[in-house]
């Protein structure tokens, strides 16, 4: 009698079919070659977003330079999925996102000299990419959308936001101003309780970039926004939020809870006092 298989014993030498893609993807060839439905296929699947990032912690930054055409396309490929009138897909795409840009900014934190926008986007195609990114990440939170899609775009919004130490140097930020979101974050009171303090602390963010050095576009916005519900809303989330790290299921950047800010409503200009850049 042939022995029987013990519960596990061949599962444990199988791959998920995911896990395969992502191998195919950094393996430097178009992973289009053998199957002609990969991106078709990859976000029917749910991101396992620990392998995905493993596979680019593994890589050194001349692989990674070598890379970049594959992950330009995956980059791209989220970005296009994001229309996608499945929210499977969506949502997928979206992961995926979190997981590529979060993997990249843990490797651009060591010693290696490569460029991050060129690496993930591509320096020709990065700005419209990016306003295309954007463009749907505030969809999301305006529209008619689910909860857990709005949640998904914030924190995917805060990974984007949270690459660097000094969020000066964050070259993606760059981007962030020019498509500046300013009005889909405060767009529906009814999310405030929900998603406000994430909202909160992105604009705190963002309202450091740079600021003494250009016209930061989020802190002009909130230099002229005078509607007393939104300021009084939003200067309840700060009062009573406990900002905390973000949740695995979006699997973002851990955060350091941002010291005490304390708000004073000065005329129309609202200002944010108690941390630093």
């Amino acid at each position: 009698m042939g022995s029987k298989l013990k519960p596990g014993g061949v599962r444990r030498h199988l791959k998920e079919k995911v896990v395969q893609m992502y191998e195919d993807l950094f393996h430097g060839a178009d992973p289009c070659i053998n199957n002609p439905r990969f991106w078709e296929d990859l976000y029917l699947l749910k991101p396992k977003m620990s392998a995905l990032e493993g596979e680019i912690s593994r890589c050194t930054s001349d692989q990674l330079v070598g890379l970049k055409d594959n992950i330009n396309a995956l980059f791209a490929k989220c970005v296009t999925t994001l229309a996608h009138e499945h929210n499977i897909r969506v949502v997928n795409a979206l992961l995926t996102l979190c997981s590529l840009v979060r993997g990249l900014y843990r490797k651009m934190q060591g010693d290696y000299g490569f460029d991050f926008i060129n690496i993930l986007i591509g320096f020709d195609a990065a700005e419209e990419q990016m306003q295309l990114l954007l463009n749907h990440c505030s969809n999301f939170l305006t529209g008619e959308y689910c909860d857990s899609l709005k949640s998904l775009s914030l924190k995917f919004l805060l990974v984007l936001a949270t690459g660097t130490d000094n969020i000066s140097q964050n070259t993606v930020l760059e981007y962030l101003t020019i498509n500046c979101n300013f009005d889909a974050l405060l767009s529906h009171s009814s999310c405030r309780n929900q998603h406000g303090p994430e909202a909160v602390l992105y604009l705190m963010l963002m309202v450091n970039y740079r600021k003494h050095e250009m016209t930061n576009p989020y802190t002009v916005n909130i230099s002229l926004l005078d509607d007393e519900l939104i300021l009084n809303g939003y200067g309840q989330v700060m009062l009573h939020a406990d900002i905390q790290s973000l949740d695995s299921g979006a699997h973002s950047c851990l955060l350091t809870p941002c010291p005490p800010v304390p708000v004073s409503r000065l005329g129309n200009n609202l200002v944010y006092q108690g941390f630093k850049p």
